[in-house]
């Protein structure tokens, strides 16, 4: 069964990235001959040509992230994996691969500036206000989530915060040798990705080292594994480390106070590096070193793959193939499915990639097809991958991520790599892609203010604007319909499923008037994907409303406020693009 699933989502892609990638690339009429932001508007710090292998490395792991993993591994433990698996491959075929290349060719045509400028071009200046107040929001939401995760990922594994740092050191060597001493860029790979798995393999392997990273005074504790409620007794007959605690909740609070200062200091080492991320040149640390973090992902999808061949005869799958329309989790398959898998089918958080690190890096039009197009076709692979992981476990294991990383494991173990390595591996280009993610998206945001006020704004002001904002919703507090005290974010979070793939569906009705009126080319095949994306996250949002306004016995006022909100700009967008299109050219 894995391999036939997987064979055939391949298969598909590869079709589907000749056929169809061809047809979008002769709608856009794709040709060497125009010159391209990165070529015309060079200025060596935002608009820089790439190496199209360097630029899909960036353009993948900025995409990716954890996305494609927690997406389709929360669907499938809800309505099953048929119809998750079949999402992930249609999807990324015929909704989010055109929505991707689309934005990208877009934002080139527009001197490299966010869909922001396509909306203000050809729907109105009010739409473009409105698109990009919305986006910078959902940017500062991506922010702060990803600030407070990478933190925590550093703070609760001193390997991943050791490798993360070093290989933050090795790519801006591999930008300086690269771009300013000219060395061949094959050379520099095969020197590069090797340190960085030794880095890995040393992070995991010597505590010495990796224990350098801990800021808590007490790091023998604060790694402390395999102590229970249970086994606390017996441990401390002869565990040094916790002979001192009378109980196992002391010892607990103990390792939780430790963690949160070491949490605590990683935060605010990750908004230093965040700040210098946005506004170094993007040679020096940005395309390094996403492209040297894209071989993690380029491993996972060949060990997946690997293992999903060789282990058709001896993995089970145990995941149902189908629960029902309504489990009973209260979730309904339309729309939920939809809004849930997000990344691994359609993400619109890819569009603010490709219109806006990506445009500007690009150094040929007609490597859109294979960075635009193909990057999204092989995230689609990763969420098959994903999907089998949780099939062959049957349910979910502690979270999405905890769940990826066993079945990962297993997957390693059948071409020799031992299970517990594995999933540490797996778990390792997991938290990797946080800090990815994280630092493409503070500089996005920093874009889109920058447009949001015609570039009157400087880089400088723009990103303190952005870490700023994301800052305050990790230290402001709120209170949830229970009167527990949370952070402004978490209250945010959920919100961002349906914020997210409503930028999806806007980015496809934007470039569907664009395609018509600029190009003057029929534009039905963007058109369909972008009613079933408006109507589904409407339905979505509308299904918000109801369950945090009139359901919950404690009404959510926050979180249905916001769902009205997203709504209303949905509709408001929807009204001056079909205007748009009465219009002539």
């Amino acid at each position: 069964m894995l391999t036939y699933l997987l064979a055939g989502a391949i298969v598909f892609f590869v079709i589907c990235f000749f056929t169809y990638g061809k047809f979008m690339a002769g709608v856009y009429e794709l040709s060497e001959k125009n010159k391209t932001p990165a070529e015309a508007m060079y200025d060596g710090v935002d608009y820089c040509p790439a190496h199209p292998a360097v630029l899909l490395g960036h353009h993948f792991s900025s995409i990716a992230g954890a996305g494609p993993v927690t997406g389709p591994i929360a669907a499938a433990s809800v309505f099953g994996w048929l119809p998750t698996y079949l999402w992930c491959v249609i999807g990324s075929a015929f909704l989010g691969g055109p929505h991707d290349m689309g934005a990208l060719v877009a934002s080139m045509r527009h001197e490299g500036k966010s869909m922001g400028e396509v909306v203000d071009r050809w729907i109105g200046r009010r739409g473009k206000i409105l698109f990009l107040l919305f986006t910078i929001i959902t940017i500062v939401l991506v922010v702060a989530v990803f600030l407070q995760l990478s933190a925590n990922s550093c703070a609760a594994d001193p390997a991943v915060a050791f490798s993360s740092s070093l290989y933050v050191l090795l790519a801006v060597v591999f930008g300086f040798l690269v771009y300013r001493m000219n060395f061949p860029l094959w050379l520099m790979t095969i020197i590069m990705v090797p340190l960085i798995v030794y880095a890995c393999w040393l992070g995991k392997t010597n505590p010495s080292v990796s224990n350098l990273f801990s800021f808590s005074g007490n790091p023998a504790l604060e790694y402390h594994q395999g102590v229970t409620k249970d086994n606390f007794e017996e441990k401390k007959t002869f565990d040094d480390t916790i002979k001192d605690f009378e109980t196992y909740d002391q010892y607990a609070a103990a390792k939780k106070d430790l963690f949160n200062k070491n949490m605590s200091v990683w935060r605010w080492i990750l908004v230093a590096y965040i700040c210098f991320a946005s506004v170094l040149p993007v040679w020096l640390l940005l395309q390094p070193r996403d492209y040297l973090a894209s071989y993690f992902l380029y491993f996972a999808v060949i060990v997946g793959c690997l293992g999903m061949f060789l282990g058709a005869d001896k993995l089970e799958v145990k995941l149902p193939m189908f629960t029902s329309f309504a489990p009973t989790t209260g979730q309904y398959l339309w729309p939920m499915l939809f809004i849930t898998v997000a990344c691994g089918a359609l993400s619109g958080f890819h569009s603010l990639v490709g219109s806006g690190t990506t445009s500007k890096q690009i150094r040929t039009e007609k490597d859109a097809r294979l960075i635009g197009y193909g990057a999204m076709l092989i995230e689609g692979v990763v969420a098959v991958i994903a999907t089998a992981t949780i099939m062959i476990s049957g349910k979910m294991i502690g979270d999405p991520m905890e769940t990826y990383a066993t079945g990962f494991g297993r997957f390693a173990g059948l071409i020799g790599i031992e299970p517990s390595i594995g999933k540490s591996l797996g778990l390792l280009a997991l938290n990797t892609f946080l800090i990815t993610s994280l630092d493409t998206a503070t500089r996005l945001g920093r874009y889109l203010i920058q447009e949001l006020f015609n570039m009157a704004v400087d880089r400088y002001t723009a990103t303190g604007v952005v870490v700023v904002c994301a800052v305050g919703m990790l230290m402001m507090k709120t209170h949830n319909p229970a009167g527990a005290e949370i952070p402004v974010w978490s209250a945010l979070w959920p919100m961002f499923g349906s914020a997210n793939q409503l930028v999806g569906g806007l980015v496809l009705l934007s470039l569907a008037v664009w395609v018509a009126r600029a190009l003057k080319k029929d534009n039905k095949w963007l058109l369909y994907p972008m009613w079933f994306m408006l109507i589904t996250t409407i339905a979505a949002l509308c299904l918000m409303i109801y369950d945090q306004l009139f359901v919950a016995k404690l009404p959510n006022y926050l979180l249905g406020g916001l769902a009205i909100a997203l709504t209303i700009l949905a509709l408001l967008m929807l009204q001056q693009a079909l205007a748009a299109l009465r219009k002539k050219a």
